[in-house]
């Protein structure tokens, strides 16, 4: 009997551990609001394109909005990260907002996709972010935040070539 209870008991534990933990919406959203004194929208946002030009260099990673009166720019961005030993793709929006001498970058409705090879043909499987992998995600999009910022201070010492 003891057994039995102690083999129960483990089972349950291995299938509550794989099963999905999705996050919230407020989880998965960073936003991220950076002062840059003395940049103008105008500058803040040629310097912000720039930087989607310079850094996103997939083909997956694509501006779907962009409006220089407004200062916004939107787009798709996804990166390749572990999950255990399992290499996953994460994406993401990404909106960066250029006002008077600040900026905000915001991720945001992340998820994830797979890929397994069965009989031949490869398989994509979506699913909602997990929570499992919120804090390698969180720490991918300060880096890219981090990105930005370093992008444009060093672009400010380029004004006057």
């Amino acid at each position: 009997m003891k057994k039995l209870f102690l083999a129960l008991s483990i089972v349950f534990f291995l299938v509550s551990c794989m099963t999905p933990q999705p996050v919230t919406k407020d989880e998965g959203t960073f936003s991220e609001v950076i002062n840059v004194p003395g940049v103008q929208p105008n500058d803040l946002f040629i310097k912000i394109n720039l930087w989607f030009v310079d850094a996103f260099k997939s083909a997956d990673n694509v501006i779907e909005f962009s409006n220089e009166q407004q200062g916004i720019i939107k787009g798709k961005y996804n990166f390749e990260t572990y999950f255990n030993t399992t290499p996953i793709r994460i994406f993401q929006t990404i909106t960066v907002e250029a006002r008077d001498e600040r900026y905000r970058i915001t991720f945001s409705d992340p998820y994830f996709q797979n890929s397994t090879v069965t009989s031949m043909s490869p398989t994509v499987n979506t699913y909602p972010l997990d929570r499992r992998l919120l804090e390698q995600t969180k720490a991918q999009w300060q880096s890219t935040s981090n990105s930005l910022k370093n992008f444009i201070i060093a672009e400010q010492g380029k004004d006057d070539w």
